[in-house]
């Protein structure tokens, strides 16, 4: 048994998210919670039903017994970075209406620290301390500095001592004053180490405020676009431990301290264009992109949790990239040989950007296509582990994902 809601949140008192420092237990402090503004939201609020044994006369059945809630969320959230590109020995910051939902799928992330080139290569970036950036973290390079030329996105994949070292060469050499631009690192884990809680408020028809907050979250997110030039978009699939539902006229909690961000404060959303795809170093046009990292979410029993269950655990992952791309026969010949490549896709802005690599790839499927008369190829990607003998780096994380960018307001 189960309610299925599609949520239209009343306009300034909508959605509101807050990290659990207890899994399945929702904070009562305002300054928790965040508003955000997500998009096609919907909702399951329901609970197992367990059917009783009898044995009446009659052979009616006997009342059914209400066992442990599962809630569901599924939302939608505009891709952001930030609204300046971060100056040397600052890192970038992840826009607040990610953050939470981000950690709720994906865990935390790491920041890498903007950094000025002492001198380099086309493959290498010698700074004044390497420590500032992690393995497997993906940067945007400038390799003169000035901001006026090509920013080259690019996952380090090793460091020695000051050195900073990529696999596929950019367009120029690194030279002094060059900018190595760190962003908001998400990489490939196995744990999920905070739930989330929801609260979704919206006006009944009397006029009065019906609250309900979902507890519990976490689970899976995916990311990219459809089309060319339109948004791109996180999708979160969660699963969640609880709920509750209030409709005395407030909400269960005001996010008072956290509103949504006025408009001159947001970035701007990223839209699919002007974007970087790369495959094995080869740029190419891409008409669609989408990422899953592929997480298989279990449920972890326990007994001691009010709802019979603790917090999620990653038990499998298989990340995927789609992308549809131009007909070309290395797509078949890839795909029979089992060929393992790099992929970079990245909308390569220091100030908002966004950006995923894998440093090993392999074709899983291909499927001709058609886009306005034009024959293409869609291209199911799996983002592998290969023996460490044999291609890259083991201790690169199997996928990166990055944020780029300084929120308002700068200081």
């Amino acid at each position: 048994m189960a309610i299925t809601n599609k949520w239209y949140p009343s306009k300034g008192r909508g959605v509101a998210v807050a990290m659990e420092s207890t899994f399945g237990t929702a904070s009562t402090a305002e300054g928790d919670y965040r508003v955000i503004a997500p998009k096609n939201l919907e909702f399951e609020a329901g609970c197992d039903v367990i059917d009783p044994e009898y044995s009446r006369d009659d052979m009616m059945k006997s009342p059914s017994i209400v066992g442990r809630q599962t809630p569901t969320a599924k939302f939608a959230l505009n891709v952001r970075g930030g609204v300046a590109a971060p100056s040397a020995g600052d890192p970038s910051e992840i826009y607040k209406e990610l953050e939470y939902p981000l950690k709720a799928a994906l865990g935390a992330p790491v920041s890498d620290v903007t950094a000025i080139a002492e001198s380099g290569t086309v493959t290498t970036a010698v700074v004044v301390n390497g420590d500032n950036f992690k393995v497997g973290s993906v940067v945007l390079i400038d390799p003169d500095g000035t901001g006026t030329g090509a920013l080259y996105p690019r996952m380090i994949a090793s460091i020695e001592s000051n050195t900073l070292y990529w696999t596929d060469a950019l367009g120029a050499a690194v030279e002094s004053n060059g900018k190595i631009y760190g962003g908001v690192c998400y990489k490939a884990a196995f744990s999920i180490d905070q739930s989330m809680s929801m609260q979704l408020n919206t006006v009944k028809m009397d006029g009065s405020l019906y609250s309900v907050m979902l507890t519990g979250l976490g689970g899976k997110a995916t990311v990219g676009a459809d089309e060319a030039g339109k948004e791109l978009l996180l999708n979160f699939e969660l699963q969640g431990d609880s709920f509750a539902e209030q409709e005395a006229g407030s909400a269960i909690v005001t996010p008072v301290a956290n509103p949504y961000p006025a408009a001159a404060d947001r970035p701007n959303v990223l839209l699919a264009r002007n974007a970087t795809c790369l495959i094995n170093g080869d740029a190419t046009p891409v008409a669609k992109f989408s990422f899953e990292p592929g997480y298989e979410i279990a449920e972890n029993q326990d007994q001691r949790g009010a709802q019979g269950r603790g917090i999620w655990k990653v038990t499998a992952q298989r990340p995927v990239i789609n992308v549809t791309i131009p007909f070309a026969i290395f797509a078949r010949t890839g795909y029979t040989a089992g060929t393992i490549f790099r992929f970079v896709y990245a909308i390569a802005n220091a100030a908002n950007g966004f950006a995923m690599a894998t440093e090993a790839a392999q074709i899983a499927e291909v499927k001709e296509s058609d886009i306005n008369g034009v024959k293409a190829v869609d291209l199911k990607l799996e983002c592998v582990r290969p023996e460490a003998a044999t291609h890259v780096n083991a201790a690169l994380p199997a996928w990166s994902m990055a944020f780029f960018g300084e929120q308002m307001p700068l200081t």
